[in-house]
């Protein structure tokens, strides 16, 4: 693997802190989303770690449908 695709890979992985700050969450929130198995996630030598796509992914399936509203004519 070349040192460019390191990069990429590592661009593309999230720590515990990064996830907290793109999600406006504290490490705790995160952590307990993980021991929960409600966001996707992978270890990583005992290091929680995720993947950008699949966060912002989740992110989207998380969107709570807005109803539309009823017009009284």
């Amino acid at each position: 693997m070349t040192e460019q695709q390191n990069e990429v890979i590592m661009e593309e992985l999230l720590t515990v802190n990064e996830v907290a700050a793109v999600l406006r969450m504290t490490p705790k929130g995160i952590y307990s989303l993980v021991s929960n198995k409600k966001i996707p996630y992978f270890k990583v030598s005992n290091r929680v770690r995720f993947k950008r796509d699949e966060i912002m992914t989740w992110l989207d399936s998380q969107r709570v449908p807005v109803q539309a509203a009823t017009l009284d004519a």
